[in-house]
């Protein structure tokens, strides 16, 4: 019962995502809307955006009688040899997707801050170096 779901033919969108389903039927609206979320992570990826492959995996996980059910979701960004994994379980789909986008945009941002902090820190240590050959 597994089934993938590409991502719509959008000539804006160059990044590779899928959709993977597993003991239900995702609705269309909470594809597209998460979909338009993960490429606001562009800008936390680069210039090289577009090498990026995401795979979002939505499961009906196995809940009890008490609990209900309970749903699973998971986070995958391949890029430029790293994998960042996040992964959630709520009582509610969309709390579950929700809590997954946040938690990756906190992964990828601290990714980020930390790559653009040795980028600075990189060339304060070449401007000093060359005020050193100062008269």
């Amino acid at each position: 019962m597994n089934q993938t779901y590409p991502k719509e033919s959008n000539p804006h969108t160059t990044m590779n995502i899928t959709f993977k389903s597993t003991r239900y039927e995702p609705d269309q609206k909470l594809v597209a809307e998460t979909t338009k979320k993960l490429e606001s992570f562009k800008r936390f990826l680069g210039k090289n955006a577009d090498s990026a492959v995401i795979e979002v995996e939505l499961e009906k996980a196995v809940g009890n009688q008490k609990q209900g059910d309970i749903w699973r979701a998971e986070i995958n960004v391949d890029h430029e040899g790293a994998r960042y994994r996040v992964e959630s379980t709520k009582t509610k789909l969309d709390h579950a997707v929700t809590t997954v986008l946040r938690d990756m945009a906190h992964v990828l941002g601290k990714v980020h801050a930390k790559e653009n902090h040795l980028f600075k820190k990189g060339g304060s240590m070449v401007k000093s170096f060359l005020r050193g050959f100062k008269d």
